[in-house]
């Protein structure tokens, strides 16, 4: 049987340090230069998992039951799918750096390969962040199951 304070305690500890790259902003750079906002979609995901587990699993302890509910089967589905809405989002972000790279004309040759690499450094982060929120939220979503199913890490 699981034990409810473990998944508790783990989750505060993770969500701790979430709050502290935020203050340093390490987490808040990935909202600002992500274009296609798919962030929020998969943080909003992972924060119903967050408290969907932790209800989930005081619910089992008071009912003294170690079997499956469909809150499980929930966060199993969707714990799995955060890589692939991350993968959208870069895909978003690559079309949004294809939309950019024809906007940049006009003026001198200097001013144009400056203008370009400012567009493809915002298109390369757009790229880059929605995949590794996915990711993170699925390794974070992953531990939570397994902390459920009453194993230790």
């Amino acid at each position: 049987m699981s034990n409810p304070f473990k998944l508790l305690f783990v989750n505060i500890l993770l969500l701790s340090l979430f709050v502290v790259g935020y203050f340093f902003h390490y987490v808040s750079q990935i909202y600002v230069n992500d274009l296609s906002k798919i962030t929020y979609l998969i943080s909003g995901l992972l924060f119903l998992n967050i408290v969907l587990a932790i209800w989930n699993s005081f619910y089992k302890f008071n009912q003294r039951t170690i079997y499956d509910t469909k809150v499980d089967k929930y966060l199993a589905f969707v714990g799995s799918k955060f890589p692939y809405i991350g993968i959208c989002g870069t895909i978003i972000g690559l079309a949004a750096l294809i939309q950019i790279l024809n906007t940049v004309s006009g003026g001198t040759a200097s001013e144009q390969i400056g203008s370009l690499l400012t567009a493809i450094k915002a298109g390369m982060l757009t790229l880059f962040y929605p995949t590794l929120v996915g990711v993170v939220a699925y390794l974070w979503t992953s531990v939570l199951i397994f902390l459920d199913e009453g194993k230790d890490i």
